[in-house]
């Protein structure tokens, strides 16, 4: 076969940035591309977080299993936004909610919308007498229109608040109904006193009556609920204490319901369970009870890193070229290749070795992984902006050049997208404003080259000078001490720490790199050289210096 039979590569679609664009379009093109390898360890009824840095799939994960029924699995997906915060906090402040109180509200908002998930056909009908008090729940809350939405917080919240009494008391009675007697009234106590009170109290009886209820469901199939989104909120006009309170009191629910209700249910063909899309910076600052052991024993931890080595077996690779696989679908089934042999036919071309001692040139994927955070989403926009490239000098050819990639253009939008995403990534806590005061640092820190520790305390107190003369520098927390500053451009991907071996030779390490299921929220140390990340150079107008 030619390369004429090929689709160029300027013509390839590489589909969404977010894995959330392939709810609605493109599925085929997901299942082919989509990288599976932790798909069995979320299956363990046991693991309830799904923990990854931005971009590296949690929400791919929670789609693969929206689209598919994977394993007679059925799932959905519900994604939190600032309106959800913002309904709990303003139920605080009109004195309906108590901090105590939080857990127990997020435990009947996710329980409605597991009774949402549930098909009367995912039930066992065997059990008549439990499918009756089913039944008669369902009616309830239908009543109250909390079937009738997507999974979401803002509506569910919002009808408990004003009706949770009524709610609670009918519901009661509809299950009593059912029975026929009595039974179970003494573990219900009436909601009654101040209006606070009343609320707080059927908060309360209306998260055991659903309990009681859900218990007794018995499944054919695995229903899960996938919770994302909670790291994107708009931090301008939404406290970052408040915030991670909200967060807490989630992750707290959701272990609760987890543990003590859905794993209670005997004889079950198919069992429930809610999952939880974190950050792992955002997982280490809730606090949560017993958190060193969740990490180990309920979570799974997303991890893409390869080496310039071994890359070619790894997941980062093997997306590359299921990217280029899909795009030549046709040609592939008539005569299909091995691993590898697509990102070769468009990416032959090799560059400067980075390391002569061990090899005479780079591969072109090294070239890839030098400027990426060994995330799916770098790759995919690296593959973007070369094919704005290969658009722009109207190539015809199939392979793409070193100059392709090589080109300002391309690299520059390379590095736009890197700054993106680092403000992106602050935008849980720090407003727009506030990462303009930390990427004025730069200015300071103008260089590619390594600098000491003490070449970083001068830039950082010429820096701090310089924001506190300027109305629009906003000097925040982590801004107090060079210690705390550094931590947090580390902590962002932006700046590295030198690393010498006993060979004398030098490593570069970024924080993605040192996190881990024992340490999430890795620290750099002092007294060390650092340097500015290389693809965001462009962006912030410093120059590369011939940097290796």
């Amino acid at each position: 076969m030619t390369n004429t039979m090929y689709t160029p590569f300027k013509e390839i679609d590489f589909g969404f940035s977010d894995a959330e664009g392939y709810v609605s379009s493109n599925k085929d093109m997901f299942n082919n591309i989509f990288i599976g390898d932790e798909l069995e360890a979320l299956m363990s009824p046991d693991k309830y977080y799904l923990i990854g840095e931005k971009g590296t799939g949690k929400t791919a994960y929670a789609v693969f299993f929206e689209n598919n029924d994977y394993k007679n699995t059925t799932s959905v997906r519900m994604n939190l936004e600032d309106t959800d915060i913002l309904s709990f906090i303003n139920m605080k402040k009109a004195g309906h909610l108590q901090l105590s109180e939080y857990k127990d509200i997020w435990e009947v908002v996710l329980l409605i919308n597991i009774i949402r998930c549930v098909r009367k056909d995912d039930i066992d009908a065997i059990f008549s007498f439990k499918q009756k008090k089913y039944d008669a729940m369902l009616a309830v809350l239908e009543n109250y229109g909390l079937l009738a939405f997507r999974p979401e917080v803002v509506t569910t919240l919002s009808v408990i608040q004003k009706n949770s009494d009524r709610i609670a008391s009918e519901l009661k009675a509809s299950i009593l109904a059912v029975s026929g007697t009595t039974e179970g009234a003494s573990s219900f106590e009436t909601a009654e006193g101040s209006e606070t009170k009343v609320i707080q109290n059927s908060i309360f009886l209306l998260k055991n009556l659903l309990i009681d209820v859900v218990k007794g469901l018995r499944l054919k199939k695995n229903r899960f609920l996938f919770i994302d989104k909670i790291d994107v909120y708009n931090s301008s006009s939404i406290n970052f204490d408040e915030y991670k309170l909200w967060v807490k009191y989630l992750a707290e629910a959701v272990y609760y319901l987890n543990t003590s209700v859905f794993r209670a249910i005997k004889d079950r063909k198919g069992f429930i369970k809610i999952v939880l899309l974190l950050r792992p910076d955002v997982f280490d600052k809730l606090n949560l009870y017993n958190q060193g052991n969740r990490i180990r024993d309920n979570s799974v931890i997303l991890d893409w890193q390869t080496s310039y080595r071994d890359y070619r077996h790894s997941k980062l690779f093997k997306l590359a070229d299921n990217l280029l696989r899909y795009a030549n679908n046709a040609v592939d089934a008539l005569d299909p290749k091995d691993d590898g042999f697509y990102w070769d036919l468009y990416f032959g071309w090799k560059s400067s070795s980075t390391d002569p001692n061990t090899r005479t040139q780079d591969d072109s994927f090294i070239s890839f992984l030098r400027f990426s955070l060994c995330r799916p989403r770098d790759i995919v926009e690296f593959l973007k902006a070369i094919k704005q490239q290969a658009i722009l000098v109207n190539s015809q050819q199939t392979d793409t050049t070193f100059e392709c990639f090589h080109s300002y253009k391309c690299q520059k939008s390379i590095s736009d997208y890197f700054l993106q995403e680092a403000r992106d990534w602050c935008l849980y806590k720090y407003p727009n404003g506030e990462f303009e005061t930390i990427k004025h640092f730069f200015g300071f820190m103008n260089t590619g080259k390594a600098v000491k520790y003490s070449e970083y305390l001068t830039y950082y107190n010429e820096y701090i000078r310089s924001c506190e003369n300027r109305s629009k520098m906003i000097v925040f927390e982590e801004m107090e001490t060079p210690e705390d500053f550094l931590q947090l451009l580390y902590e962002l991907n932006m700046i590295c720490y030198i690393e010498t071996a006993e060979s004398g030779e030098t490593y570069q390490i970024y924080c993605y790199r040192m996190r881990s299921i024992s340490d999430l929220s890795p620290k750099i140390p002092p007294n060390k050289e650092y340097r500015v990340h290389r693809a965001l150079l462009k962006s912030l107008n410093i120059e590369d210096e011939n940097r290796v």
